[in-house]
């Protein structure tokens, strides 16, 4: 109801806009019919109806990384990531010195896999500590609207988990980058030796790495340094070692990032001296390109020598 009316004596008397139920009580005083009516009210339900559902979205994806348009093709990499990736529920691990291309290949291999099959979802997780970990559970479950994430007394964890668990959602692949220390994700949460706490209600109870569920529709895809974190999450058959480029793909990636049409004895120099490591050739392209006509490939040579 948004209006109410009492008739011609109670001019005056409105009724705007109203969420819940409104009880009247009219008192007509004895003998004095002409008086002006003394009017009761009270509000029963003052608290308007819940907000409307959110829409669940369309399969998307959370990897917060532009398509690389120079990205280099290491073609026998990104073939042992689709191949192993294809079974269902398959953990892979991309095992590499830091700056050898893993994030770089599981952020291609993300948008490959999403153009071929755009009913996938890719969800990105960052795992260098706890609290980036915990922030990218936060992230997901924005983007992907879960129920009840708002609520301060939800475990966020367990929100996202309940979400991967639904294998009526469809295949969704989940990249865990940098994961470097496994202590806080495969250890316990304790509380500190000798202090008696009694956990918040979104605490996490378990492991933080058992939020990301072993079912047939979800495959993992993690990144780290080290080949002892790896294989605590993942078999040895399905580890992948990361080196570094090939000459080839090493030049490649230098023309791309330098706009240089020609490889030269300059070109081939740089790679070496960078130990065709990606994210050294890159760095060094964009420094001499955003430099550039003050700054040469020679100049940058003849420094990184001195």
């Amino acid at each position: 109801m948004t209006s109410i009316s009492f008739g011609d004596n109670n001019r005056g008397f409105q009724v705007g806009h109203n969420c819940g139920s409104f009880h009247a009580e009219i008192n007509l005083p004895q003998g004095k019919t002409n008086n002006p009516t003394k009017i009761k009210t009270r509000l029963t339900n003052s608290r308007c109806p819940s907000e409307r559902p959110e829409t669940p979205p369309n399969p998307l994806s959370t990897v917060p990384f532009a398509h690389d348009p120079d990205f280099v093709c290491r073609i026998t990499l990104l073939q042992s990531i689709h191949e192993k990736g294809s079974n269902p529920g398959s953990r892979i691990a991309l095992v590499g010195l830091g700056g050898v291309g893993k994030s770089q290949l599981s952020i291609e291999y993300s948008y490959q896999i999403r153009s071929e099959s755009p009913e996938i979802w890719a969800l990105w997780v960052h795992v260098s500590n706890k609290a980036r970990f915990e922030q990218s559970f936060r992230d997901i479950a924005d983007q992907l609207k879960i129920p009840s994430r708002q609520d301060p007394k939800a475990n966020i964890f367990k929100l996202v988990e309940s979400w991967l668990r639904d294998e009526y959602r469809g295949k969704c692949i989940c990249i865990l980058d940098n994961v470097d220390d496994d202590k806080f994700l495969c250890s316990l949460p304790t509380a500190e030796k000798g202090v008696s706490i009694t956990e918040p209600p979104n605490a996490s109870t378990k492991p933080l790495l058992e939020n990301i569920p072993r079912c047939r529709n979800g495959s993992v895809i993690i990144t780290t340094r080290s080949r002892e974190v790896a294989l605590k999450i993942v078999k040895h058959k399905n580890l992948l070692e990361v080196n570094p480029m090939l000459r080839s793909e090493a030049l490649e990636l230098l023309q791309k990032t330098f706009d240089q049409p020609e490889e030269s004895q300059e070109s081939q120099h740089l790679v070496e001296e960078l130990e065709f490591m990606p994210l050294s050739i890159a760095q060094a392209a964009g420094f001499i390109r955003n430099r550039a006509p003050r700054y040469s490939l020679s100049q940058y040579l003849r420094l990184s020598e001195e």
